[in-house]
């Protein structure tokens, strides 16, 4: 690839989207009834093409890279390139950017790295030193972004449709949540606040949020104090760090439990690049992607964990329903139909003692009732609201298992859910 081949006109994306479509339709749809030949090369082309593009059409690639339970899974570990650092632009580029979003602003800045720290699929980072030495990172976005993004989203859209329908995938109902969250991560100065949010509202010990600074930030610049830690990877590897897992990894429970229960706000980007680990502390980095959990849903699946937790299907059933779980004829999901996801998160929290996800096989099991939900699901109505939820709890439990600590994780789950009320008071 080449890393300055970024392609920002408008005729020269629509070109590269539609010969991005033709190699994925051509090696999936070629492929429906056998995935083990999965045309490889047309793939890494595909790949290729949407790192080069940036913005919309590699988001929603990195996006289908974290969707193990819709795709062939041979397509999904091709796309797993795409959850990495994208090809970076060069520094000619990006200080356009700056001169024009931060005029005068910029010589506040005493020094800014021109080699990126990270690049993704909006945007780069860049360390920078302020003149009154503080520290911090730039997150810049690419020419041309927010230009192009409503001309991209329709032309995906366009595009992905045929494919997921042939996966007998309700695309068109999933989407229109999809194109809302990425309309969302294109405005910086959205993504400010919902990092505002969670300052205000989000206090667990341990956990760690950037600071921002507000007036160095634009709807294409955002200004944040460094925040140096360990990878996940790093952080789960390295047997030095063995002593800190069991809080680490408490902590991201915490996260996950006390948001969708208590806060009403999520992070639903589960990539593990926006995690951070120093010392105690978990960083959360990225605040582009942010679901704020409807009150309906939070209660119900609040419902749903006490009623799994003890075995309690019928209650489970109705609180579904109560969220908007139904048939295409207003009734309750079969209790068949939902059982084998709930047993799923009966065993994530085993009521013994066991490392956390100690069963190697849990996350294949998990990925299959998934995608087998899924081909079943033009049956039924469901909440749009729950696709990132769902994203953002599968992929945390592929996170969550890479520490190795043992407890009774049914009682320590239970114990979070209880919290949850004393949240909630003091928020309302």
């Amino acid at each position: 690839m080449n890393d300055n081949n970024f392609i920002s006109g408008t005729f020269s994306r629509l070109f590269r989207l539609g010969e991005t479509a033709g190699r994925f339709g051509y090696a999936l749809l070629k492929n429906l009834g056998s995935y083990n030949n999965i045309d490889v090369d047309q793939i890494i082309k595909v790949v290729d093409n949407l790192s080069r593009l940036k913005g919309a059409p590699m988001k929603v690639g990195q996006m289908l890279s974290l969707h193990e339970d819709l795709l062939p899974p041979e397509i999904v570990e091709i796309f797993r390139v795409l959850q990495k650092d994208s090809n970076p632009m060069p520094y000619y580029m990006i200080q356009e950017v700056l001169k024009r979003e931060l005029k005068e602003k910029l010589q506040d800045f005493s020094s800014i790295e021109e080699k990126p720290f990270a690049s993704a699929s909006i945007g780069q980072i860049h360390r920078a030193f302020l003149k009154n030495n503080d520290k911090v990172v730039l997150k810049i976005q690419y020419p041309g972004i927010r230009k192009s993004i409503h001309t991209d989203l329709a032309t995906i859209k366009i595009i992905l449709s045929p494919l997921f329908n042939a996966l007998d995938i309700p695309f068109d109902y999933a989407w229109e949540e999809v194109r809302e969250r990425l309309l969302e991560e294109v405005d910086y100065i959205h993504e400010l606040n919902n990092l505002k949010l969670f300052h205000q509202r989000v206090h667990i010990p341990g956990l760690v949020f950037p600071r921002y600074y507000e007036e160095y930030t634009t709807p294409e610049v955002l200004t944040l104090s460094y925040e140096e830690s360990l990878t996940l990877h790093e952080a789960t590897k390295d047997q030095r760090y063995i002593q800190n897992h069991e809080q680490w990894l408490t902590t991201l429970l915490k996260l996950i439990v006390y948001s969708l229960y208590g806060y009403g706000i999520l992070h639903v980007d589960p990539n593990a690049a926006n995690f951070g680990f120093r010392n105690n502390e978990v960083v959360l980095y990225d605040f582009g992607c942010i679901k704020k959990i409807p009150e309906n849903i939070s209660r119900s699946y609040k419902e749903v964990a006490y009623a799994t937790m003890y075995h309690d299907w019928d209650r489970a059933v109705r609180a579904l329903y109560d969220a908007g779980f139904k048939t295409k004829d207003n009734q309750p999901y079969p209790i068949n139909f939902i059982k084998p996801h709930l047993e799923i998160l009966e065993e994530i929290f085993p009521d013994r003692e066991t490392y956390f996800g100690e069963d190697s096989k849990l996350y294949q099991r998990l990925m299959e009732i998934a995608r087998d939900s899924w081909k079943d699901v033009k049956n039924f109505n469901f909440p749009k609201d729950i696709i990132f939820i769902h994203r953002n709890l599968i992929g945390q439990f592929g996170n969550l298992r890479k520490f190795r600590v043992k407890k009774n994780w049914k009682k320590v789950f239970l114990e979070l859910l209880d919290q949850t009320d004393e949240i909630k008071k003091q928020l309302y």
